[in-house]
């Protein structure tokens, strides 16, 4: 999980270039990184979940899983414009891609993540 954490990082650079070079040569780059850093990470917490979560529980686990993944995108979506209109465009993303790194980088760092064992690859 802590490697998958880290490369959902590789978001912020996307983020990052929308916000100071918002050209297609720049962002071309920078959202295939994202994109496969994003395939990356679901690919390792789809299989962390799946590993480490009883049969039984697993779907109530995905539901609230899914429930706190999309619960907080209406209220980014409704605080990035006013915000935006506040401190500018630029500053708000080169602020939310601060934040994606940080978030990534010191979640990736705790204690529980970094000591979560990897999934026995001969499991079925």
């Amino acid at each position: 999980v802590r490697r998958g954490l880290l490369a959902a990082g590789l978001v912020a650079p996307w983020i990052f270039t929308l916000g100071v070079s918002p050209s297609l040569a720049a962002l071309l780059p920078t959202a295939a990184l994202a994109g496969v850093a994003f395939g990356y990470f679901g690919t390792i917490w789809e299989t962390n979940l799946q590993s480490a979560i009883a049969d039984e529980h697993l779907s109530r686990v995905y539901s609230f899983d899914m429930m706190g993944s999309m619960l907080a995108l209406p209220l980014g979506q409704a605080l990035a414009g006013p915000l935006a209109d506040a401190i500018g465009r630029t500053e708000t993303l080169i602020g939310a891609a601060a934040i994606t790194a940080a978030t990534c980088v010191t979640t990736a760092a705790q204690p529980s993540v970094r000591q979560l064992p990897a999934p026995d690859a001969g499991t079925p």
